[in-house]
């Protein structure tokens, strides 16, 4: 009966092998073909870079992920063929341009402050608090903390900072 089972078990390692094989031969050529494709996208952020034009155009995205939905015929359904696509895009566009992030306002003003921040308070008579607070985006942009029984010079108060102004939602 071992000797069954044994032998089932071999059979089944063969066959998934003959699979395993197979793949393991196309993901070669797949990581080929890929880097074939990065090579071209880097060649045309160099062209597009030395013209002025824009190196994203969502409009050849498109372009490319509608005429590759029409040519799949599975088993991969056209979404996962999009979300693949989506991923090999991006990545040959960062080969195409360096990549920038923007945000909406000028330096200083709330639309980068996202964070934790240390605060330190110091009264007039020289006393001082610390505390920590964290901003997040893009929910509302609030903070505060609060240091209660500061004891300095006989005297004791209450520190509150606070912040508001943020996203609208």
């Amino acid at each position: 009966m071992a000797d069954a089972v044994s032998g089932a078990g071999d059979e089944l390692d063969a066959r998934l092998r003959v699979h395993r094989d197979a793949i393991d031969a196309l993901d070669r050529e797949v990581l080929l073909r890929l880097n074939e494709r990065a090579m071209h996208a880097k060649a045309i952020g160099d062209l597009k870079a030395g013209s002025g034009t824009a190196a994203y155009r969502p409009d050849r995205e498109a372009q490319v992920l509608a005429r590759l939905c029409e040519q799949n015929g599975g088993p991969l359904s056209d979404a996962a063929v999009v979300a693949v696509f989506r991923q090999v895009m991006s990545a040959c566009l960062a080969l195409e341009q360096r990549l920038r992030v923007a945000y909406l306002g000028p330096a200083g003003t709330f639309s980068h402050a996202a964070g934790t921040y240390s605060y330190t308070v110091t009264d007039a008579n020289g006393c001082t608090a610390t505390t920590t607070g964290t901003i997040t985006e893009p929910t509302a942009l609030t903070a505060s903390s609060s240091a209660t029984a500061i004891l300095c010079n006989g005297g004791s108060s209450t520190v509150t900072v606070s912040a508001t102004r943020g996203t609208a939602h």
